[in-house]
């Protein structure tokens, strides 16, 4: 027969356990969200024009990062490639130094500012592989192929605002906040999370007790539902 535990030491277990709960509560709530915010140039242009701000940050540099390949495509892909216009400011919209430091990696030099937007353009012209398509008609994006992300910070929430053109809506996994405001658990859960944006075509059917939701651009005149 086992001894009976101590009451003032089951106690104390107790509030251990509340205090350990408590601080990994504080950690998770301190974890501010990584924002982007995405606006369109002239369809011509297929220009896709991106910010991106961290909050948060420590230390005197940070650096910011586009993937070199996604999930399911097997092959470097190089998405860097596509970037112009980089820029990057801190607080006030002070320009900061920054340089690459391969062909996918920009590092900042903060000066120990905790806040930093990087804006940059990004060419979108091409559905091929799941990369990114922007014209008169729709943007698609593949989510590594477009967005950058904060290196070590990859976890974090995100928060994604699109200034979305008059007459599109969007269409995507992420969680909707608001008609054009979007939430990701983390950066994981917004590359992989395509965005169709355009007077899309949209059906919702039921198979085997799930619910189903198509979207489909459809270039041939609103026949690919016949």
């Amino acid at each position: 027969m086992g001894r009976e535990m101590n009451p003032y030491r089951a106690w104390k277990l107790v509030a251990a356990s509340i205090l350990l709960m408590a601080m990994f509560s504080v950690a998770a709530a301190e974890e501010e969200p990584v924002e982007y915010e995405l606006r369109f140039g002239k369809p011509s242009s297929h220009l896709l024009e991106i910010a991106v701000r961290a909050n948060g940050l420590k230390g005197t540099v940070a650096e910011f990062a586009m993937a070199a390949w996604a999930p399911g495509s097997y092959g470097i892909n190089d998405y860097a490639k596509n970037v112009q216009g980089f820029r990057v400011s801190g607080p006030g919209g002070k320009e900061l130094v920054w340089r690459k430091t391969d062909k996918q990696t920009w590092r900042v030099e903060t000066g120990g500012a905790a806040t930093v937007t990087v804006q940059y353009k990004l060419y979108a012209n091409t559905l091929a592989n799941s990369w990114a398509q922007y014209n008169d008609q729709h943007a698609f994006l593949g989510g590594p192929a477009v967005w950058m992300y904060l290196v070590g910070g990859k976890e974090r929430p995100v928060r994604l605002a699109i200034a979305t053109p008059a007459g599109w809506r969007v269409a995507t996994g992420m969680t909707r906040l608001a008609e054009n405001t979007f939430a990701a658990a983390d950066y994981d859960w917004l590359a992989d999370s395509p965005l169709e944006i355009s007077s899309y075509a949209e059906q919702t059917f039921v198979a085997d007790g799930a619910t189903y939701h198509m979207v489909i651009h459809d270039v041939i005149g609103k026949k690919d539902f016949s």
